[in-house]
């Protein structure tokens, strides 16, 4: 018994934790102090998170912006694949990752080609809103056209392909929809539009052996397209074609119709059939002549002189050259295009609105292809242009829409944050970042409410994406695309105001804007119509309630938004210094009746449910935001060991997302989870991306660059257990040996920079020392009179 008091009377405690703050420390006594490959993996999470903190420094320096990672998508695929075979240069890119990509997408039962961006089309809510140009059947001619020049055609099942694109044919008006025919489909589904009539006969035409078999449809489709051009003298679009024949549905949105690229799909398409002597040509070139700035040699993209013309001109000159349409200067036309490519050496949309999407570049490129005129770009512009596609676009094997030098405000705050955590935020280009972020704020005098941009580095003048990339444009029905991103949003905001904090800007940045009226504008986000009792009491994701925006709104409640809402009303208050966020003037019974009623209650478990989803993760993450929220208003009253139970029954060590939010819940509620550190760990370990210094949900999933924060929290807020072996019994005068470990969620390697100290009355104050694989040993005399 003597020796087991001796034992029983002394602890282990950490003295001193360098940079790592932990928030309690945990102490067990095992058999095993940890394997080896534990170890290792742990060293491998120290080293990984330390490349990333490097990365983003190394990164910055080399593009003059933290890159932002955007996801790829079919459409994209296409663009950068004809782009850079337009070139002649596309055995630059790693066609077989490309392939692999795009086969990723393909089901060979049904022989057919789907991404997010074709789910996000069928689960288009007309009343809301329409994105162009990623309908089901265009994301597959997309995705043929690409392994035709990849000369990968063989890969795919060619009869089932013809047959779905015929499928897509409307034989009412003639022309193809976006997917197949049926007279039972929503809203604006069957009404066929140019675009997808340009995909279909495009692809078909590769395809098909001939046309033979379809003489009654190409007749047709030919009576079809010249049925789009505007005829009426007396009509100012005269001479142009539109996109649909439809006048209440606006298949191309953002431009005027006609515009020249309605008309750039009907003659193109009429040209593959040889038929472009079909349509009146005379009054198409009143229509190219009306849209033709010949005193600045370029073209406008419709009448009404909207803001594309450096595409509009490529494009204008291509048709130009195809119909015979009279150019005042053609060379000078042409050296327009070549003028005007921007600092990265490709070319922004237009001249007035400095956006670099890969679609722009694409269209230029195609158009100067087919009119002849690509071979006056000399070579060095052409490697130029070769390697900012690749490099700013390229994304997890395919291509993005949209480049790498737009970053979003998570991403910005995930880089301010973590380097915050680590107390490295003055390594970062502070003034740069407080530039990104005060360029990414819209004020009263702009829009009638205040509110961030989700990204920015566009310039101050802003238009809608024109290939509305779904990270920041997802309304729909959520049948199928589970995505929730806006243009702007109180997260962006909550983010942009918490980042600006961190760098110590935050005082600044008020004495430009008010952050007052910003705080007002917020408040009235609330949705309170009791005509709506399911989103009655929530808040939107940006715009402030308003009767006539009634029904857009309710149909765009999702709860994260109202937790990000009350985070930056949380971080305003406290910033102006006007008392607790329960005083605000906002209906809180209102919100915590919204709550209650998406609370779902069992007699083991409950959770808040989102709606839009039954994923679990979602489940557990929209569950931490109602008890975070609740919290904030003194209102928690929720039953800890459902929640407990809740987290028990789901934990999924093959998801960082729901380890980190599981974890969320039980540091808020203290509800001590025992996590299975070892299984975490090598989880860390395995969705590490070392090509890409970033960490993805699972393994073998797109990046996701938020991830690196959750990693980083865990990382330095978790807390620490000591695991410690001895022996269970020691003779006096004999030898105590110690062998112990220090750990946490995600690491168990911490450089050299802990002091485990051994503490007991009998035997006095003993410093461990440490191996070179992190352990810590201790070997302590027994007196024999202790």
């Amino acid at each position: 018994m003597k020796r087991k008091l001796l034992l029983l009377l002394g602890c282990v405690i950490l003295l001193s934790v360098g940079s790592f703050f932990p928030k309690d420390i945990n102490q067990l006594q095992e058999e095993g102090i940890g394997s080896e490959s534990l170890l290792l993996a742990s060293e491998t999470n120290y080293n990984n998170i330390n490349s990333v903190f490097a990365e983003k420094l190394s990164s910055y320096n080399t593009y003059g912006v933290y890159p932002q990672l955007y996801e790829s998508s079919l459409q994209a695929t296409f663009y950068g694949v004809a782009t850079l075979d337009n070139l002649g240069k596309l055995d630059q890119a790693e066609k077989t990752d490309i392939i692999d990509y795009i086969m990723e997408h393909y089901n060979e039962s049904s022989g057919i080609f789907l991404d997010k961006y074709a789910y996000r089309y069928l689960d288009m809510d007309f009343s809301q809103v329409y994105y162009p140009l990623s309908t089901v059947l265009e994301v597959n001619s997309y995705s043929i056209l690409a392994l035709e020049r990849l000369g990968a055609l063989g890969l795919i099942d060619v009869n089932k392909m013809i047959n779905f694109l015929w499928s897509c044919y409307n034989p009412v008006s003639s022309g193809f929809i976006g997917q197949p025919y049926s007279s039972a489909l929503r809203g604006y589904f069957n009404i066929s539009t140019i675009d997808n009539t340009y995909y279909a006969i495009k692809t078909l035409d590769l395809l098909m052996s001939d046309w033979n078999s379809y003489s009654q449809q190409r007749n047709d489709l030919v009576s079809y397209i010249n049925s789009l051009q505007i005829t009426e003298n007396y009509d100012w679009r005269y001479g142009g074609f539109i996109n649909d024949l439809d006048a209440n549905f606006n298949s191309l949105p953002g431009f005027t119709e006609p515009y020249l690229f309605s008309s750039y799909y009907s003659i193109k398409s009429l040209q593959i059939f040889g038929m472009v002597g079909s349509i009146n040509i005379n009054n198409f070139h009143l229509f190219l002549g009306s849209i033709y700035n010949s005193d600045a040699d370029f073209f406008y993209s419709s009448p009404n002189k909207n803001k594309s013309n450096i595409v509009a001109t490529a494009l204008g000159l291509d048709l130009s050259l195809l119909t015979g349409f009279t150019l005042d200067d053609e060379t000078n036309l042409t050296n327009f295009v070549y003028t005007h490519r921007n600092s990265l050496g490709i070319w922004d949309g237009s001249t007035t609105i400095q956006i670099h999407e890969l679609i722009d570049t694409f269209q230029i490129v195609r158009s100067l292809k087919d009119a002849g005129k690509i071979g006056t770009l000399l070579s060095s512009d052409v490697e130029q242009i070769v390697d900012i596609i690749i490099e700013y676009y390229g994304s997890y094997q395919g291509f993005s829409l949209i480049p790498i030098d737009y970053p979003t405000m998570t991403l910005l705050h995930t880089v301010v944050s973590s380097f915050d955590l680590y107390e490295k935020v003055s390594e970062l280009d502070l003034l740069e970042i407080y530039r990104l972020i005060s360029e990414a704020y819209v004020y009263e005098d702009i829009i009638q409410y205040n509110g961030f941009y989700s990204y920015s580095n566009i310039g101050i003048l802003r238009t809608p994406f024109r290939t509305f990339p779904l990270e920041f444009y997802s309304s729909g029905l959520k049948v199928y695309n589970k995505e929730i991103g806006y243009e702007l949003s109180h997260r962006a905001t909550f983010e942009a105001l918490d980042s600006l904090r961190a760098i110590f800007k935050l005082d600044d940045f008020s004495l430009i804007y008010d952050l007052l009226k910003l705080k007002d504008d917020i408040l009235e986000t609330q949705f309170l119509n009791t005509s709506y009792p399911e989103q009655h009491g929530a808040f939107t994701y940006i715009y402030g309630y308003d009767a006539w925006f009634l029904d857009y709104l309710s149909k765009n409640i999702y709860f994260e938004y109202t937790y990000y809402a009350i985070k930056t009303l949380e971080l305003l208050v406290e910033e102006l210094n006007i008392g607790d966020i329960t005083f605000l003037d906002f209906d809180i019974p209102a919100l915590k009746s919204y709550i209650d009623t998406h609370i779902v209650e069992y007699s083991e478990v409950l959770y808040f449910n989102p709606d839009y989803t039954n994923d679990i993760t979602t489940i557990i993450e929209n569950t931490y935001y109602m008890i975070y929220i609740l919290k904030s208003l003194d209102l928690y009253d929720l039953d800890d060991q459902k929640l407990t139970n809740l987290i028990y029954q789901n934990l999924d060590n093959e998801n960082i997302k729901n380890i980190y939010f599981s974890y969320k819940i039980s540091e808020i509620l203290d509800l001590e989870i025992n996590f299975d550190s070892e299984l975490i760990v090598n989880l860390v370990q395995n969705i590490f991306s070392g090509d890409a210094k970033e960490f993805s949900i699972s393994e073998g999933e797109m990046v996701n660059q938020e991830i690196f924060f959750w990693v980083c929290e865990m990382a330095q807020e978790s807390q620490l257990t000591i695991t410690f072996e001895t022996q269970t019994s020691v003779a006096l005068g004999g030898t105590l040996n110690i062998s112990a470990s220090i750990s946490n969620l995600i690491l168990s390697y911490f450089e050299r920079n802990l002091t485990l100290m051994f503490e007991s009355i009998q035997l006095g104050s003993h410093k461990f020392n440490t191996t070179f694989d992190n352990h810590y040993f201790l070997e302590v005399n027994v007196p024999h009179n202790p």
